[in-house]
């Protein structure tokens, strides 16, 4: 689990490797080790206090910039794979300002200062916090923007004094603010939140909308606005939080550099013209009068004269870990794979710190342009003691991806705890799109059957109608691919719309008075969409239901959207919804409900998809049991297991024994027929083996079951 705002609140030092900011450490990868070379020392210790780095950075024409390009909109990737973003920018026009091009370099967040100290950058900007214990390792400029956050919820809403008070709740932020990154590894990579809890928007007056509707319990964004929103409510709307998330950003350059005073002139310069202003409100989205005015720029540090008397030794400064990339081995940049296929990928690191990397260290997945840019890849351990000064091959396996775009995926080093640090490097390949599909061709008849589907190639979004006709048979069931078909029955002659984001191969099983079962197959070609939204997901679970049981529909739209709606049997129960959400339904009838979402572009053309769910009649329909699951089926004595199930069809009651009713009936024994959470503690003297079983009946009795193991060890002997 990560802690709260590492980004914002701790030293960012690789040399102060500080537990608190780190992940949990993570396991040893196990792919292969890679190959050492040797190369001479290059790492540069810091720099003694009064060093001229301005000299060199003007003869040399660059300003070498650490920038952590994965913390939008402050820097970021943009959609040309180039680093972009508010501070790129305002650096950019620092360092003309100061007679040089800046020169930016991507790192591992927790590695900036690192690359630092060791001489690989001369200045960072990466949304970095001025806090006293960064004061003890670099120099700051005077701070070019202040942050300051509120929580905005209705007047009825209890109150909020840390993040951990909106875990578990509908958080409303802006799409590609600061504050969705915020929640995401505050909240969502922890564990406290799912992804499905943070509802992202395009237009922020939508989310006080749906604020004010209901829809949400919070929303987060800037203070001023939130103080505007609140004000115009009519005491609807409350500030609940400010400076949750406290930023006072400042450029970071090494002890006792006079880099640090030209900057100040540059951006006390930028500052009186209204540069910095601009560049916030083009890349932030806050209005000039909506600023935070930032303080007076500090004084220039003055030497303090050395006390008389024998000056003591200081202590040796830990080791600092650091990485360079040196050269790609293998697939530069733009290489074409073909859908699935398989590749390798090469570069070779330098050890630029001044610690020995361990056999333990790794080279892991960082994030990439798109979810898919990943590419199967795994972590890959170093598998030797690298010295400092030396180079290694690092080779990791990949898959390109199915669907046809540029990929780019970003990788970085770690060390044995998985605190990340170094120059990132990446791979891009580009997967050419595919020729144009033959259809395929009808399934093969087969008698008293009738399945068809039209069309058969669709672009993503659109939508194809299944037809069917299958009489005096005992069931039919019409299901996709990887989809369990007992969830799925549907009326002997009947048709069905679907909307795709991918080719899907659906299925007609039908089971004939006999007892024989045929089952006919047909795959839909989906062909990527040009331009315009791309719904990435949209899920409606469970599929099937018991009438009054609720339906979870969850969704995410990314690309060029202006609107969006989610339609239930085409009509519309939430429309300006955001661009990631979630939305709880109890339909209100028996029978087949239709789920959609629809995206809209800016031409007003929409890309649609659709999920049916089965609403079942409980006074007919026989009990299902979706699943059943003790966990973990192998303990110690004196431990506990959690149980969770979820039951359908027509089910009514539920009931949850140990030892398969002969010896207890546990909590569960009625209505509840989804739940998770459930503890049961074994007899500290139980051994061997333990049965669960569940049970889910109808109204008129008739039942199903499902059994668990769980297997009971003693502990072993200390």
């Amino acid at each position: 689990m990560k802690p709260l705002s590492c980004r914002l609140l701790i030293p960012a030092a690789a040399a102060l490797i500080l537990s608190a900011c780190g992940p949990s450490p993570a396991p040893a990868p196990t792919a292969p080790p890679v190959e050492a070379t040797t190369a001479p020392p290059t790492a540069t210790p810091a720099p003694p206090a009064g060093i001229d780095d301005l000299s060199r950075i003007r003869a040399s024409g660059t300003l070498s910039v650490g920038v952590s390009a994965d913390y939008p909109p402050y820097t970021f990737y943009n959609s040309d794979l180039q680093i972009d973003g508010f501070e790129p920018a305002l650096i950019n026009d620092l360092a003309s300002r100061i007679g040089v091009k800046a020169d930016l370099n991507d790192f591992a967040f927790d590695g900036l200062t690192a690359a630092l100290q060791l001489g690989q950058v001369d200045a960072v900007i990466a949304a970095l916090s001025v806090t006293p214990e960064r004061r003890e390792l670099v120099d700051f400029t005077s701070v070019y923007y202040i942050g300051a956050d509120a929580v905005l919820g209705r007047a009825n809403t209890a109150p909020v004094r840390s993040v951990t008070d909106l875990a578990r709740r509908r958080i409303g932020v802006q799409r590609g603010s600061v504050y969705t990154t915020y929640l995401q590894r505050n909240l969502v990579e922890p564990g406290l939140s799912s992804p499905s809890d943070i509802f992202q928007y395009a237009d922020i007056d939508a989310a006080v909308r749906d604020l004010q509707d209901g829809k949400l319990d919070y929303l987060m964004l800037d203070r001023l606005p939130a103080r505007t929103f609140a004000a115009n409510s009519n005491n609807s709307l409350v500030v609940l939080a400010e400076n949750l998330n406290p930023q006072r950003f400042a450029i970071a350059v090494r002890k006792g550099s006079n880099l640090r005073a030209a900057l100040n002139d540059a951006l006390l310069k930028a500052q009186n013209e209204g540069k910095v202003a601009d560049l916030i409100e083009k890349y932030l989205g806050i209005a000039r009068d909506e600023i935070e005015p930032v303080p007076p720029p500090e004084p220039e540090p003055t030497p303090t004269p050395a006390p008389p008397g024998p000056t003591p030794t200081p202590a040796p400064a830990p080791c600092v870990n650091g990485a360079r990339f040196v050269a790609d081995l293998s697939v530069p940049d733009g290489t074409q794979f073909q859908p699935g296929q398989a590749f390798q990928k090469g570069w070779r690191l330098q050890n630029s710190g001044n610690c020995d990397w361990a056999a333990s260290f790794f080279l892991g997945f960082a994030f990439g342009n798109t979810p898919a840019a990943q590419m199967s890849g795994q972590p890959t351990r170093v598998g030797r003691v690298v010295p400092s000064g030396q180079t290694a091959d690092i080779n990791v396996n990949l898959v390109a991806p199915a669907q046809p775009g540029t990929y780019q995926g970003f990788w970085q080093m770690h060390d044995a705890n998985g605190m990340p640090f170094g120059e990132r490097i990446w791979v891009q390949i580009v997967v050419p799109g595919a020729p144009t599909p033959v259809p395929p061709p009808p399934p093969t008849p087969v008698p008293g059957i009738s399945f068809s589907a039209n069309p058969t190639v669709i672009s993503q979004g659109q939508c194809t109608t299944f037809s069917w006709s299958v009489q005096n048979v005992q069931g039919v069931w019409f299901f996709p691919q990887d989809q369990p078909w007992q969830n799925y029955g549907v009326p002997g002659v009947s048709s069905q719309q679907v909307c795709l984001q991918q080719t899907t191969t659906y299925f007609l099983r039908v089971q004939f008075n006999d007892g024989s079962v045929r089952q006919q197959q047909i795959t839909i070609t989906v062909n990527p969409a040009v331009s315009g939204p791309v719904i990435e997901r949209f899920t409606a679970d469970p599929a099937q239901i018991t009438l009054g049981q609720t339906v979870n529909i969850q969704w995410q739209v990314s690309g060029s959207v202006t609107r969006i709606a989610i339609l239930r049997n085409g009509a519309a129960i939430w429309d300006g919804a955001p661009t990631t959400g979630s939305y709880n339904d109890v339909p209100q009838s028996a029978g087949s409900v239709t789920y959609a979402i629809q995206a809209f572009d800016a031409s007003g053309q929409a890309v649609q998809t659709a999920r049916t769910v089965t609403v079942g009649d409980p006074g007919s329909q026989p009990p299902v049991i979706n699943a059943f699951r003790v966990e973990p089926t192998l303990i110690t004595q004196g431990t506990c297991v959690m149980i969770s199930w979820d039951a359908g069809g027509g089910t009514r009651l539920v009931r949850i024994y140990r030892n398969y009713i002969v010896e207890t009936e546990l909590a569960i024994n009625g209505t509840q027929v989804q739940g998770s959470g459930l503890q049961d503690c074994l007899p500290p003297d139980a051994t061997g083996q333990v049965g669960y079983r569940m049970l889910a009946f109808n109204a008129q009795g008739q039942s199903v079951s499902r059994d668990v193991v769980v297997t009971i060890a003693r502990p072993a002997p200390r």
